[in-house]
């Protein structure tokens, strides 16, 4: 029994023709031409990621236990070393392993399992060595200095108004009192020396940057569009006319092409496009709303192009048909 019945089968062809309708907005897309272009770790971790949701897809799609065990183990293993390149993806597991336990109906155990083991392995074996050799067991400690120093810093300048290399030396002052040193030469670059740091440390940024949040929890929603503009919108080293423009129609026609998919109740389709989509968005509005740009979405990028070129299609189709003679 299914709450909702299939939907029709596609016309011939259309998902060839879609693919590469997506790949063209991937190709044209400025974001992706600029990230791809800089040696950055983005463009090798935006392919592992990739490699990683064409091996979800397979995974859904696989019949035999074999070949499930087979895909799961290859999807959790390209997010992970994804991760390994740029943190970002570290935890995408986690909402991709909810997406494939409800997309499949048989072997959906052994499918959840297989996804999560080298995913979350590969995440333990790097905490392990993070404990070993730099004596803190997170993955990373970026995404704390990114809370501080862009988040918190952030809020603090807009709250306050003060100069931000002021707000640099204000928030590295609170976090060396709060470790005891009372240093009175602190300055803006204090701040790199806490980049890489040990978990008393980390500790003591995330207590600084808490503070500031409840100092001005007005500020702290108001930052919030800054970061949607950046994230969503600006595209560092273009002309900003174009990159809100191109985002703008780009991001709309994806949103156009996700209601489709929950129109026609295509819910695992839907899903498997808005998860992703929404686990970066949301890790990056929690600890950076400055200091970012389009740079923070190129990782789904490939998604965002699948939803607007069936948006797109969609919206064709239905203009033919409503020219069409009668």
């Amino acid at each position: 029994w299914r709450p909702f019945p299939p939907p029709p089968p596609p016309p011939p062809d259309s998902s060839q023709k879609l693919a590469l309708l997506a790949a063209c907005i991937v190709a044209i897309d400025p974001t992706s031409i600029r990230y791809s272009s800089v040696l950055l770790a983005e463009p090798l971790a935006n392919l592992l990621l990739t490699f990683g949701f064409i091996s979800l897809i397979a995974l859904k799609q696989a019949g035999a236990r074999r070949t499930v065990m087979a895909w799961g183990l290859l999807a959790g293993g390209f997010i992970i070393l994804s991760a390994l390149t740029r943190p970002a993806a570290y935890l995408l597991w986690i909402p991709m392993a909810v997406w494939i336990a409800f997309a499949r109906q048989r072997w959906r155990a052994l499918a959840v399992v297989s996804l999560v083991a080298l995913a979350f392995s590969g995440m333990m074996l790097w905490k392990q060595h993070n404990a070993t050799y730099l004596r803190n067991s997170s993955f990373t400690t970026i995404g704390t200095f990114n809370l501080l120093y862009y988040r918190a810093a952030s809020v603090f300048h807009q709250a306050t108004q003060q100069d931000i290399n002021t707000v640099y030396v204000t928030l590295a002052g609170r976090v060396e009192a709060k470790l005891g040193d009372n240093a009175p030469n602190i300055t803006r670059d204090r701040r790199w020396h806490h980049r890489a740091s040990p978990a008393q440390m980390e500790s003591m940024m995330t207590a600084v940057a808490l503070d500031v949040f409840r100092e001005y929890p007005l500020y702290y929603l108001l930052t919030i569009p800054v970061g949607l503009y950046r994230t969503l919108l600006e595209i560092w080293t273009f002309p900003m006319w174009f990159s809100i423009g191109w985002n703008a129609v780009f991001l709309l026609t994806a949103a156009y092409g996700l209601w489709q998919f929950i129109r026609q109740r295509r819910w695992v389709d839907g899903l498997f496009l808005l998860l992703p989509c929404a686990y970066f968005l949301a890790g990056t509005l929690l600890v950076q709303t400055s200091g970012i740009d389009t740079r923070a979405r190129v990782m789904v990028t490939p998604l965002l192009a699948v939803m607007a070129a069936h948006g797109a299609v969609y919206w064709l189709n239905r203009r033919r048909a409503a020219s069409a003679p009668r």
